[in-house]
C-alpha cells in the first residue's frame, strides 16, 4: 500500500508539471504510472483473496476477478496510449519547447521513487514467495486447473508489478535524458520523438497483457 501511495503522488505530480511544462513524455510516463498503480492494487487485492477458497457462488475462487482487472486494466493503457500516440503526430507537425527545467526535476523524483518501489516490491515477492512454498507444503493437491493459477497468478502479479516499476524507472530516466537533450539542443522535436517511442512500446506490452487475459478467462469458461 505504501508503494502505491507513493506512486499515486508521482502520478499526480507528471500529470500536472506534464501540462505546465508541456511535455508529452511526462504525461505518457504518469499515465503509465498510473496503470501500473491499478496493477499494483490488483495484485495487492490477489495477495488477499488468495487466503479465500472456492465457494458455491465462486467456484473458480477469485481468479477469474483477477483477470478480468487484468483485462481492465490492460484496456485503460491502450486507449490513453492510442490517444497519446496521436497527440505526439499533431505535436511533431506543431511543435512546442517544453519547460526543461521541471521536467527534469518531477521526472527525477519519479526515477527515485519508482526504483525504491522496484526494490520494496522485488523484497515483498521473495518474502512471499519463500512464504508461499512453505504453506503449499502442508496444504492438500486436489483443486481444479484454473483454481489451482490462484496461488501462480498472485506470484506472478507481484512479479509482474515489480517489473512495472523498474519499466517505469526506465521511463523516467529517459524523460529526463530527452528533457536535458532539448535543453541543449534547443529543439521542440526530441519530446513528441520520445512520446511516440514510449507509447508504441507501452501499447505494445499492454496489447499483449490484453490477449492473455482475454484468452484465460475465455478458458476458464469453457472449464466451467
Amino acid at each position: 500500500m505504501f508503494v502505491a501511495m507513493l506512486n499515486i503522488t508521482i502520478v499526480v505530480l507528471e500529470l500536472v508539471y506534464g501540462s505546465i511544462s508541456n511535455s508529452l513524455a511526462l504525461i505518457t510516463d504518469a499515465l503509465h504510472n498510473l496503470g501500473d498503480v491499478l496493477a499494483l492494487f490488483v495484485a495487492l487485492i490477489a495477495s488477499y483473496y488468495a487466503l479465500k477458497a472456492a465457494s458455491a457462488k465462486m467456484t473458480f475462487g477469485y481468479v477469474r476477478a483477477e483477470m478480468m482487472a487484468a483485462f481492465v486494466n490492460s484496456l485503460f493503457l491502450c486507449i490513453t496510449m492510442t490517444y497519446i500516440l496521436y497527440e505526439a503526430v499533431v505535436r511533431f507537425f506543431n511543435p512546442i519547447l517544453i519547460e526543461t527545467n521541471s521536467v527534469i526535476l518531477v521526472a527525477t523524483v519519479a526515477l527515485i521513487v519508482n526504483g525504491v518501489s522496484a526494490y520494496l516490491l522485488k523484497d515483498y515477492h521473495h518474502l512471499h514467495h519463500h512464504h508461499g512454498h512453505n504453506e503449499h507444503n502442508h496444504n492438500h493437491k486436489d483443486s481444479h486447473s484454473c483454481n489451482h493459477q490462484h496461488s501462480h497468478n498472485e506470484d506472478l502479479n507481484m512479479k509482474a508489478a515489480y517489473l512495472h516499476m523498474l519499466g517505469d524507472a526506465g521511463i523516467s530516466l529517459g524523460v529526463i535524458i530527452g528533457a536535458i537533450a532539448t535543453m541543449y539542443l534547443n529543439t521542440p522535436y526530441i519530446d513528441p520523438i520520445i512520446t511516440f517511442l514510449f507509447g508504441v512500446y507501452i501499447l505494445k506490452s499492454s496489447f499483449s497483457v490484453l490477449q492473455e487475459s482475454q484468452n484465460l478467462n475465455l478458458k476458464c469458461n469453457f472449464l466451467t
